[in-house]
């Protein structure tokens, strides 16, 4: 008895400082994700966001957050502004996004006036 309750403490407290991937962000998705979000965000405007927002798809793809997806391209946009990339490519990353965001949004309304 003694060492079934010993054996339940340990996988208790093993159980317990296993890194859980859970969704502990404002924005609900993959805490990987989420990582990668934020290195994103703070190198928006300089030559390191292409490695981050990379990071960022990929996470997302691999763990099927579309919503974690969606803010990949929200943070693509974003740094297209800053750069003030041709209107071109803004079209492109925006043809890319919409279906994206709709796939993470059904209700996301308005959607095909976008453009």
């Amino acid at each position: 008895m003694k060492r079934a309750v010993i054996i339940l403490i340990l996988l208790f407290a093993l159980g317990n400082s296993l890194k859980l991937h859970g969704q502990n962000n404002e924005y609900q998705i993959h805490d990987e994700c989420y990582s990668y979000l934020l290195k994103a965000e703070s190198a928006s405007g300089t030559p390191e966001f292409k490695l981050a927002s990379d990071s960022l798809l990929a996470c997302a793809r691999e763990h099927n957050d579309t919503r974690a997806e969606s803010l990949y391209y929200t943070a693509a946009l974003r740094d297209a502004v800053k750069l003030q990339l041709d209107p071109e490519q803004q079209d492109i990353l925006v043809d890319e996004a919409l279906p994206v965001f709709r796939n993470a949004s059904p209700n996301f309304s308005g959607v095909d006036n976008f453009k």
